[in-house]
């Protein structure tokens, strides 16, 4: 039991943690909510208890899709206009498209 929260995580779809789900779930939602006049992106993917799926590979099929959207769209992995942010636990995964993310300090909600 917990008695304090410390951070939000933002998930705006959820899908199976497999390669396929998330190329069509996050295909629907940046279609959805990316910005066309995005000029800057980063893709931020944290796992947990996940041996199925590599970091890389979520992160390539992510940018694949945004810079199919947004072909002008560039990576800037330090304070990029658009964060894609994926979350993975065991065979759970959510994605949220988050503008200016810098600005919410990773959804921490207590300062370290």
């Amino acid at each position: 039991k917990f008695s304090i929260v410390t951070r939000i995580i933002p998930i705006q779809a959820t899908c199976f943690a497999s390669e396929e789900e998330i190329r069509l779930t996050s295909t629907e939602l940046l279609k959805k909510y990316l910005p066309r006049k995005a000029k800057t992106f980063a893709v931020v993917q944290k796992r947990r208890l996940c041996n199925g799926l590599k970091g890389s590979t979520i992160i390539e099929t992510i940018a694949a899709i945004v810079l199919k959207i947004a072909p002008g769209c560039k990576v800037q992995l330090e304070k990029p206009e658009i964060t894609v942010w994926v979350e993975v636990c065991k065979t759970l995964c959510g994605i949220s498209v988050v503008e200016n993310a810098d600005k919410y300090h990773n959804f921490n909600l207590v300062a370290n």
